[in-house]
């Protein structure tokens, strides 16, 4: 995820889609078939009933709350042409102390795993 202030209209939060990505969870979230189906980009997010998309939504709004500024989500297709422009916003996180996005990732896989 790379975020981008946009001053006083709130925060764009760009995200990156891989071609690995479950197919329950892209037609959970995007109510579509498989990550080939989506758009290379998109702005926004579109609520469906099922818990995934509820969670997701949790999360952006509490990202909005403690931001204390709206969030508009960005979906960006790792294969798209986007998907370069996409990780050149990523960058190094790691601070003394504290876990790397990378890092962070692989703890959060072994709590739910």
């Amino acid at each position: 995820v790379s975020t981008q202030s946009t001053g006083s209209s709130g925060i764009n939060a760009e995200y990156g889609v891989g071609r690995h990505v479950s197919d329950i969870f892209v037609n959970s979230v995007y109510n579509k078939g498989s990550v080939s189906d989506l758009p290379e980009i998109s702005n926004g997010l579109e609520h469906f009933d099922n818990s995934i998309s509820d969670m997701i939504h949790d999360l952006v709004a509490l990202c909005s709350k403690v931001r204390d500024a709206p969030y508009t989500l960005i979906t960006v297709r790792e294969d798209s042409r986007f998907g370069t422009l996409f990780l050149q916003h990523l960058v190094e996180d790691r601070s003394d102390g504290l876990m790397s996005y990378y890092e962070f990732l692989q703890k959060v896989q072994q709590q739910v795993g």
